[in-house]
């Protein structure tokens, strides 16, 4: 199968699109989206740059084989960001419960 549609296939289940589902939305056939999704064929410049808008990614990172690496990458800094900024507005005292349960959560997860 080709990166792009492991890549393809991966971002539909991402952005919680089914083959149906997208081939409704950029207007082609479901059959085509199969196509795409299995690696028998692969969309023209046009559809690739509409498929791209639809699954709010890049033609490089559908193209390339780090797309989900990317995508958990994105997801993670958004954790990160909403988490410090949450941090910041907590007092010392809630700041150290905080890290202490978080701590607990670590070792439950081992």
């Amino acid at each position: 199968m080709s990166s792009f549609a492991e890549n393809f296939s991966d971002l539909l289940r991402v952005r919680g699109f089914t083959q149906s589902s997208f081939a409704r939305r950029l207007g082609v056939k479901q059959n085509t989206v199969s196509q795409w999704a299995n690696g028998q064929r692969e969309p023209d410049l046009e559809c690739l740059v509409d498929i791209c808008c639809i699954l709010e990614t890049t033609p490089n990172d559908i193209l390339s084989f780090n797309v989900l690496e990317a995508e958990i990458k994105k997801v993670a800094k958004e954790v990160i960001e909403t988490v410090n900024e949450e941090f910041e507005k907590m007092s010392y005292k809630e700041r150290r419960a905080f890290i202490k349960e978080f701590k607990k959560e670590l070792k439950n997860q081992d």
